[in-house]
């Protein structure tokens, strides 16, 4: 059951940007205690979330350093992380 839920965890993470593949422009909202916030870099999206799972809080970590040290590509990591998760998790089941 706890795998079950950090696979969850990190897919729900992972689908944050899944909307936004393959687009340039586009734009998330994030709406906490009646305050809007508008992002379009996703490591900034990631760096607003409030992630208390530490899988989650590693897979930010994670992404955050390949911004550092590569600029660009994190929605395309988090993409495969969340597509690496699904193909285990079908193994797993079969």
């Amino acid at each position: 059951m706890f795998a079950s839920q950090q696979e969850l965890n990190i897919l729900s993470i992972c689908s944050l940007v899944q909307s936004t593949l393959g687009t340039k422009n586009s734009v998330k909202c994030i709406v906490d205690n009646n305050v809007s916030l508008f992002i379009r870099e996703t490591s900034m999206l990631l760096a607003a979330l409030n992630v208390q799972d530490p899988v989650g809080q590693f897979i930010i970590s994670v992404c955050q350093s390949f911004h550092q040290q590569h600029g660009c590509g994190v929605k395309t990591l988090l993409y495969m992380i969340g597509m690496f998760v699904k193909v285990c998790r079908n193994l797993k089941n079969k």
